[in-house]
């Protein structure tokens, strides 16, 4: 295979591939390409999508994040455990409780997303190394907030049952709402619309501003960019802050994942 070849194929195989399953699929399944399909779809990879927006920038770097799974369970049991506090109910009320929810999972996300980096960029461990490590953590940690007894939906005897089920199905009606559209079935999912506004603000950072460039050039090379003035470790610190944060994000579009009807 000769290199114009080679660079077709490594630029636009993926969407070529793509391309190809879309239209066998339409062949196979009439109706494929309807909207309310569409919507589903849209759906259905969303939070991978969210999840794989945050990745991009670390694997841009050179990096990688092996922390993405517990990281996301992790946050999965923090958001649910704050929606179903009484306290924070009583205090914010439903709709602020699943606000303050999100928030929560978003900081922590942050957190260790930021302290990643941290490790990465300052003592110069190996982002393998590092993120394998936190995998253990975050997954140690999920299991000393819940003491190993999943995060349930409130029995009918809960004296705040009316408040907590309020909370969640605030969150849902975030995380899994859909906009009315015609032709769209039930609606457009409202996490399929965070995942594209994403998508575009993700393309705008990478392909438009100055940390953008900082991102492809430290991941192009690392001690070129740290000699023409890059703050190579401010960007590493910042791309697995965005990592962290995607993944909690996609987490809570999706709903706490430990939070279930019994």
């Amino acid at each position: 295979m000769n290199a114009p070849s080679r660079s077709w194929i490594t630029r636009y195989g993926v969407g070529a591939a793509l391309v190809a399953m879309s239209i066998a699929a339409a062949i196979a399944a009439p109706g494929f390409f309807s909207l309310a399909n569409a919507s589903t779809i849209m759906l259905h990879v969303s939070i991978n999508g969210i999840l794989t927006l945050g990745m991009t920038f670390v694997i841009i770097t050179a990096g990688i994040d092996l922390s993405v799974g517990s990281l996301l369970g992790l946050a999965g049991v923090l958001v649910a455990g704050a929606l179903t506090a009484p306290g924070l109910i009583a205090a914010v009320g439903v709709g602020g409780a699943a606000v303050v929810a999100t928030l929560i999972g978003l900081a922590v996300g942050a957190a260790v997303g930021v302290a990643n980096g941290a490790l990465t960029a300052f003592l110069g461990i190996n982002p393998f190394i590092v993120t394998l490590a936190m995998m253990t953590v975050a997954r140690g940690a999920a299991r000393l907030v819940t003491g190993g007894v999943p995060i349930g939906f409130p029995p009918m005897g809960d004296p705040h049952f009316a408040q907590k089920v309020g909370a969640l199905d605030a969150l849902h009606a975030f995380g899994g709402g859909r906009i009315p559209i015609p032709g769209t079935g039930q609606g457009f999912p409202v996490p399929a619309l965070v995942m594209l506004a994403l998508v575009f603000l993700s393309a705008v950072v990478l392909d438009r501003t100055r940390f953008g460039r900082y991102v492809y050039a430290v991941g192009g090379n690392e001690e070129a960019a740290r000699l023409s003035g890059v703050p190579v470790r401010g960007v590493k610190v910042g791309v697995y802050a965005i990592a962290g944060a995607c993944r909690v994000g996609g987490r809570a579009h999706g709903g706490p994942a430990a939070v279930r009807r019994s």
